[in-house]
């Protein structure tokens, strides 16, 4: 398995993503949407660029300033 953003082997699923097709169902109470008939398309994304995504970090950024 590796990643489908930095093509590097994914060693572990910890902290991995994997992306889902379905549809979204509107929650009123708050919180994240339910997604009905939630489907994995085999792309899975790293731990490392799940984090850098999430806090917006350019990849081609070396550390953090």
């Amino acid at each position: 398995m590796e990643c489908c953003e930095c093509g590097e082997p994914i060693p572990s699923q910890r902290g991995a993503a994997f992306e889902i097709k379905g549809f979204e169902e509107h929650r009123s109470q708050g919180g994240t949407n339910h997604v009905l008939w939630r489907e994995r398309t085999g792309r899975v994304m790293c731990s490392a660029c799940v984090m850098r995504k999430k806090l917006n970090i350019d990849p081609r950024q070396m550390t953090l300033a």
